[in-house]
């Protein structure tokens, strides 16, 4: 009875030691799993129960949309991270919001200029973006920035001949020299924050029509806008501003749009002016305008079946029946 106790005790520990095993194993597992989880910042609903992952509080896509980490040479400042070099040749780009769990603020100079990728999405945390970033990439026709960068260097999509669009953050203050030239933008949106456009910001970009400079603005740099042969025509929200040099290259019909009130000159930077409104039209609470009439000196629009926050409407100064609208800013030409 004794042996046969024995032997059954042998057989229950030698259970116990597969278990055992086991468990370690799958420990082991669970650790590796959840150090590669952190390094693409996750995080483990159930950390005893494999693959079972959500996506931490801080992403802003897919998991299997990240770039490999492994693509990039990154540092650290203080905790953040910065990608200072980039190996890899996706066509797609997703740079990661972490790496190694450090938040991802910044793009230093030079990173991706002059490579293949087609388009590339930024992450949220993203702050600053270094001198030439992308500069002299051909084939990048699509960049997301993110809204909380503050800092773009100077030449960043410099020669970027295939982004027709891009979206300027909010919290710019500077557009640096270059940094938008040679690109093929049909449309622009400038901050009202900015305060200074540098040297040849938006040079040579030929496709563009039309701008609208906001008050904020107080100086242009030389050559901001040379070169660009489609633009048709500046407005100005505010006082003139400093110019480093008269504008040059600009389509032969060019004509500087500004309120009244405020004196341009009859030329200003050598193109010839025009009062814009007498006055803007301003209505910052109307809401649901379906089928709201917005009159302009004696001049009548509908507005049509929207649903607005914020309408802004003066004359285009070139005939009775054309308007600029800027709908929660968001400039448009507007015929009936």
């Amino acid at each position: 009875a004794a042996i046969s106790t024995n032997a059954a005790n042998i057989a229950s520990n030698a259970v116990a030691i597969s278990t055992n095993a086991a468990n370690i194993a799958s420990n082991a597992a669970a650790i590796a799993e959840q150090k590669a989880g952190a390094d693409l910042g996750l995080t483990s609903l159930q950390p005893e129960v494999t693959n079972t992952w959500t996506v931490g509080p801080h992403l802003d896509w897919l998991v299997n949309s990240y770039t490999p980490t492994n693509a990039f040479t990154w540092s650290l400042s203080g905790s953040n991270a910065i990608i200072t070099a980039y190996s890899g040749s996706y066509a797609s780009i997703r740079v990661p919001p972490y790496i190694d769990g450090h938040p991802v603020t910044e793009i230093a100079d030079s990173v991706f200029a002059v490579r293949t990728m087609v388009d590339v999405v930024l992450p949220s945390t993203l702050r600053v973006i270094g001198s030439s970033a992308f500069a002299n990439s051909g084939n990048l026709a699509s960049i997301d920035i993110p809204a909380g960068v503050t800092n773009i260097g100077a030449a960043v999509f410099n020669g970027c001949s295939s982004l027709a669009a891009v979206t300027i953050p909010a919290g710019l203050t500077v557009i640096e020299e270059s940094a938008f030239s040679g690109m093929s933008i049909v449309s622009l949106a400038i901050p009202d924050r900015v305060e200074r456009i540098s040297a040849t910001a938006f040079s040579a970009c030929a496709s563009l029509p039309v701008v609208v400079i906001p008050a904020s603005v107080t100086n242009i740099g030389a050559s901001a806008f040379d070169s660009c042969s489609a633009l048709q025509a500046i407005y100005f929200q505010g006082a003139p501003p400093t110019l480093g040099a008269i504008f040059s290259g600009l389509h032969e019909s060019a004509v500087v749009y500004h309120l009244a009130g405020y004196d341009f000159g009859a030329t200003f930077g050598s193109i010839p002016t025009a009062v814009y409104g007498p006055a803007l039209v301003d209505h910052p609470t109307v809401a649901n305008v379906a089928g709201a009439l917005v009159a302009q000196a004696t001049n009548t629009i509908a507005a049509g079946n929207l649903s607005l926050q914020r309408i802004q409407v003066w004359d285009w100064g070139c005939s009775s029946n054309r308007f600029l609208v800027l709908t929660n800013d968001v400039l448009e030409i507007w015929e009936p």
